[in-house]
């Protein structure tokens, strides 16, 4: 996936990046996300990563941004090893435990200076060093661009860069500005502002998972929410204070996403469209996600639910599911003949969209004596009532009572 991205934005090429070293790197990005870790994984670097190339690609970002290549790069390489290494436990744990990781970053956004350093450790080995080619002044440059991405990702950092945007757009809207743009007056000052819409940026991918369909989003909030409920099991283990949102005995599920919903979401994704007007399908979702979730607490749902029992149920009946599928494919050994293969050329394209519709209809047209044949094996011939009424000589219709009551 990385390497699709990087190609999409024209930076997988030898004169940006070392090419030879790139599957390497990324292959050792993926093994150093913890597979014990529910959410923060590999899976949610992939996630944030994606997010934050479909901002660019649906938008004018990039126009914006005034992006340079190096800008680019290094906030598409901090997306995906945005968490590297997340152990799965919150900077809170680690303040309040004096861990290693407190110990050496001073509570100071703990794990985003371990997941920097961590990809910069891997950045320098040689054989995953897919910087190699770049200067020491675009070395210096991009690495303070990443830096101040994955530090963005710390959720303290939130009003700080939720204050900085909205001066921003307040600017902009206050000078009648038909679209968002910088204020910037010398490089430094350009650096810095370009730096905060970065940060905006990634953070706002980071926080993607409530701007998706419903269903998807439970997904992520079973995994969130498991993740943090281990640590507070944990933490009560140690007999450490329980961080907020991860006391499995005292949590509502439904009334935490519609307040963070509300608190957190809707104000970070208003401000990305008010700059990039064209992403407002994001809030979209995130208003309907917040109804469902709403619904829920107004009808009581999911109360006492538990990610663990909803996978376990989930489980069971995929499960079933799939024994039925299995169970029916070995009695008919059949291959579904009624099956399309997608036809060479544009498969976007209105005549590719007809040939398929007229195929489909030519397939399910039925001879009736196959349809008779086809109800009588599915045991849906259901005895049909004789014909009751009778002609006599007047053509008056009568009803035949000896024939009505033998079938009454």
């Amino acid at each position: 996936m990385g390497k699709v991205i990087l190609d999409s934005f024209g930076l997988y090429s030898d004169d940006i990046i070392s090419t030879e070293k790139l599957d390497p790197f990324l292959v050792s990005v993926s093994n150093q996300y913890l597979k014990t870790t529910l959410y923060h994984n590999s899976m949610h670097g992939a996630d944030v990563t994606q997010s934050l190339c479909l901002y660019f690609l649906n938008s004018n970002a990039e126009e914006i941004c005034q992006s340079l290549v190096l800008d680019l790069l290094g906030i598409l390489i901090s997306a995906l090893g945005h968490d590297l290494a997340h152990p799965g436990l919150t900077n809170p744990f680690h303040i309040n435990s004096s861990s290693e990781l407190a110990i050496t970053y001073n509570d100071v956004s703990c794990l985003e200076n371990f997941h920097t350093s961590t990809l910069f450790r891997t950045i320098r080995k040689p054989e995953t060093d897919i910087f190699e080619k770049l200067s020491v002044p675009d070395y210096k440059a991009i690495r303070k661009r990443m830096i101040g991405n994955i530090l963005a990702t710390d959720m303290a950092n939130h009003g700080k860069i939720m204050t900085l945007i909205k001066s921003r757009i307040a600017i902009n809207k206050a000078e009648n500005k038909t679209k968002f743009e910088l204020l910037s007056g010398n490089e430094k000052t350009k650096f810095e502002e370009q730096q905060s819409l970065f940060d905006f940026l990634i953070h706002a991918a980071d926080l993607a998972h409530n701007t998706k369909l419903f269903n998807i989003s439970l997904k992520w909030v079973e995994l969130l929410t498991e993740e943090f409920w281990l640590q507070g099991d944990k933490e009560k283990s140690m007999n450490l204070p329980v961080s907020f949102l991860c006391d499995r005995d005292d949590y509502n599920i439904p009334q935490s996403q519609v307040g963070f919903i509300k608190g957190f979401i809707i104000p970070t994704f208003d401000c990305l469209v008010d700059i990039f007007p064209t992403l407002k399908f994001t809030m979209n979702n995130a208003k309907t996600n917040l109804k469902r979730w709403e619904r829920l607490v107004s009808k009581g749902r999911l109360k006492g639910w538990t990610p663990e029992k909803t996978k376990q149920v989930n489980y069971k009946k995929k499960m079933i599911l799939f024994s039925a599928i299995l169970s029916n494919n070995e009695k008919n050994n059949v291959v579904n003949k009624t099956m399309f293969k997608r036809k060479s050329g544009n498969v976007n394209s209105l005549s590719h969209a007809l040939q398929v519709k007229e195929e489909r209809k030519e397939n399910n047209k039925e001879n009736p004596n196959e349809k008779a044949e086809k109800k009588i094996k599915d045991g849906k011939n259901k005895i049909q009532r004789p014909n009751i009424i009778m002609k006599r000589k007047n053509n008056d219709k009568k009803i035949n009572i000896q024939r009505f009551n033998k079938f009454k």
